[in-house]
């Protein structure tokens, strides 16, 4: 016998449960079987209770509590939970069960290539009487031959000190911003003063060692695989038979050694989109892949104006932008993204012209980011320069079949074709994104209207291409050139749209429970964009026997519509929130909001629930 009850009979504070439950006529009335699933977390309980038999759900309820906190610091915000504490120790575990491999790894190579006895142990590269410390042999490496002992000795202290390696932005150490301000005066340090390694500089200090929260001797992985090959180098140019090429490449593959991500980065992909238009089992390209990092400055370079004073505005030539995007993905040990400045510098522009009327003092930042051909450049460049040549090459023979570089002018001529001959109107379709690109677009002239916290943008089908259809947003100076009112082309977007929605029925079962997505036709982009429509809005409302509904956006190109009785709105943005983060793409995200539906004044009108 399974009591039936609701979770703040027992105590539950009405504001820190969600809760979702069946009313007990309706459960009574069936024979069921139960299964209850608990979801137990340091700082909240989850419970879910289903029908098997009846395949429906008849309990969600959360609890949420305060978290365990250690310490005795009056701040709260101060203390630590425990499950942070244990966290603190597992890394320390694992940080120092990696350095022992390392070790080890390193031990392996050095007694491959007979530097070291085969039964040498950590204790073997201890110093012994008379012999100069690590630091002073580095130094030694550049102006004289070592023997085995001593290279070894040099080669396994770097293993156990490889330097700091930046994990990117998932860090959240404190100190992190002291630990790069000091690598850069560092690297500074060096080039200044001709230091061929860090050992040079280092050994002209009163101390080689960091104190707590002192860094100004920090080095990175870098920082000690340049050192490497510069003692490698000056080995061999010494006349050494042990510093051989084979022995350098070896070790550094040991050392520059990282945990084997290929688990998580399957997992990340499979999250990747289909592509819009071709569908499964095309996926999109991800956003660090390299060649879409190459297309996207392509665009970039494409849509920039430049203005100049006493005559018509100019875009960059497809000559000078095929030689700036050459440059910015050519192979080099550190690649920088590419500044308005530079690119200023490049074109030979004159105090006068501007990008796009941006002021010269929002010229500071970065134009172009190259985050992923960077990663792959500072991890092969000394590692592998053989492969990252090769893919280079292989990036410079994509380029011309997959980057799409049509310039403006030939983007005017296309729309104006369009305008001539009628069909500029049949061709747009609206597509709803977060007001959160409401300042980017807002730069970029993009035209766009306001509805609830979504913005809705104007698409163009401008061309047919090899691999799906080539669009193009709409913006304000569009409209200008064409003489187009907005609401001329709000009218046409909405239109276009009535005749191609679609309608999907997710869910309907024997409980009366139901779910219907409402998207295009063919699939394409902005399907999400059919809530707007009262048509719409009134067919779900027939099919549903029902007023009052729930807009739940799965992405820009697909909304599902539910019944209210479906979950309390706290459940369905939860809902939301999981599946925008689990299942959809970045750039296909709408937002984390529902949209409630009801019937006033002869109306069907949307609301926003916000999550808070």
């Amino acid at each position: 016998m399974v009591e039936y009850s609701d979770p703040r009979d027992f105590g539950f504070r009405p504001e820190t449960v969600m809760t979702a439950l069946m009313p007990y006529e309706q459960y009574s009335s069936k024979t069921r079987r139960l299964i209850l699933g608990i979801d137990m977390g340091i700082a909240s309980v989850g419970v879910c209770l289903i029908d098997i038999r009846n395949h429906e759900i008849i309990l969600m309820a959360s609890h949420i509590f305060k978290a365990p906190v250690e310490g005795k610091q009056k701040d709260i915000s101060a203390r630590q939970s425990g499950a942070s504490i244990r966290r603190g120790y597992r890394s320390v575990r694992r940080t120092t069960k990696r350095r022992k491999n390392r070790k080890k790894a390193v031990r392996d190579i050095e007694k491959k290539y007979v530097l070291i006895p085969d039964d040498a142990d950590g204790q073997w590269f201890a110093i012994r009487k008379g012999e100069p410390d690590v630091l002073h042999l580095r130094g030694k490496a550049l102006l004289y031959k070592l023997n085995g002992r001593e290279l070894a000795r040099i080669l396994y202290a770097f293993a156990g000190r490889r330097g700091y390696i930046d994990h990117g932005k998932g860090t959240t150490d404190d100190d992190s911003g002291k630990v790069k301000k000091a690598l850069s005066e560092n690297r500074k340090i060096l080039d200044e003063n001709g230091y061929e390694t860090i050992a040079q500089y280092l050994l002209k200090q009163p101390t080689s060692r960091n104190r707590e929260g002192d860094y100004r001797y920090m080095v990175d992985i870098e920082m000690v695989t340049d050192e490497v090959h510069t003692i490698f180098r000056h080995q061999r140019d010494l006349g050494s038979d042990i510093a051989t090429e084979e022995l350098e490449g070896e070790y550094l593959s040991a050392l520059r050694w990282l945990t084997d991500t290929s688990a998580r980065d399957k997992k990340i992909y499979s999250r990747v989109g289909y592509c819009t238009y071709l569908g499964a089992p095309e996926k999109r390209a991800a956003s660090s892949l390299i060649s879409f990092e190459m297309v996207r400055a392509y665009e970039k370079l494409s849509n920039i104006k430049i203005e100049h004073q006493g005559r018509e505005a100019t875009y960059i030539s497809p000559e000078k932008r095929n030689e700036i995007v050459e440059s910015l993905f050519a192979v080099s040990k550190n690649p920088k993204p590419l500044k308005w400045s530079q690119l200023r510098e490049k074109l030979g522009m004159q105090s006068s012209d501007s990008f796009d009327s941006r002021l010269p003092t929002d010229e500071k930042g970065d134009c172009i980011k190259i985050p992923a051909w960077n990663a792959l450049c500072r991890g092969l460049f000394t590692s592998n320069r053989a492969l990252l040549d090769w893919l280079h090459d292989t990036l410079n023979d994509l380029d011309g079949r997959y980057c799409v570089t049509e310039d403006q002018e030939t983007i005017g001529e296309r729309l104006n074709a369009l305008f001539k001959s009628g069909e500029l109107f049949e061709k747009i379709y609206p597509v709803v994104v977060s007001e959160n690109n409401k300042e980017n677009f807002a730069e970029a002239g993009i035209t766009f209207d306001r509805y609830l916290d979504m913005l809705v943008t104007y698409r163009v089908e401008l061309m047919q291409m090899n691999d799906g259809i080539g669009t193009i947003r709409l913006q304000d100076s569009h409209l200008e050139t064409f003489g187009i009112s907005r609401q001329k082309i709000r009218e046409a977007a909405f239109a276009n749209l009535e005749g191609i929605v679609d309608f999907m029925t997710l869910r309907d079962d024997a409980s009366g429970f139901k779910m219907v997505a409402a998207t295009r036709k063919d699939k394409q982009f902005g399907g999400a964009a059919s809530m707007l429509l009262p048509s719409v809005r009134r067919r779900l409302a027939e099919m549903f026997g029902t007023d009052s509904l729930v807009f739940l956006p799965s992405s820009i190109s697909e909304v599902i519509a539910v019944p209210q009785t479906a979950g309390e709105p706290e459940t369905l943005l939860a809902m939301v929130h999981e599946i925008n983060e689990m299942e959809v793409a970045l750039e296909e995200r709408l937002t984390d909001s529902i949209y409630p539906m009801c019937l006033a004044d002869g109306e069907y009108r949307l609301s926003v629930i916000r999550p808070k």
